[in-house]
């Protein structure tokens, strides 16, 4: 698959240089990633949220190579399936941290 010229961006993860670019299709977000330099199958992600941020990319880079992206054949496509629950978004760090907050301020509160 070809990556449209608009749009692209570039992430460096672990030293290699990526490509990526992000379709928006109602209800789904898709990303795509490919190496600049080098051969490996297109890594295709799938998510529901609204706003992918290059912390999410590198993410979904990293999880690829833990999978086995980069050795898989390069003809073909690398699919990691809706990613939703496996990256480690803004909402859901703010999420834990007001979490961590009340458990701390109970603890004062109670000590």
């Amino acid at each position: 698959m070809a990556f449209p010229k608009r749009g692209t961006r570039k992430i460096t993860v672990e030293g290699n240089v990526y490509s990526y670019f992000i379709s928006q299709h109602e209800p789904d977000v898709t990303v795509y990633v490919q190496r600049v330099e080098g051969k490996c199958a297109l890594l295709i992600a799938y998510f529901h949220l609204q706003t992918i941020t290059p912390h999410i990319i590198r993410q979904v880079v990293e999880m690829g190579i833990a999978k086995g992206w980069q050795e898989s054949d390069v003809s073909g496509e690398f699919r990691m399936g809706h990613l939703d629950a496996k990256i480690d978004n803004f909402e859901r760090m703010i999420q834990r941290w007001n979490e961590g907050q009340d458990k701390w301020e109970q603890t004062v509160n109670e000590g």
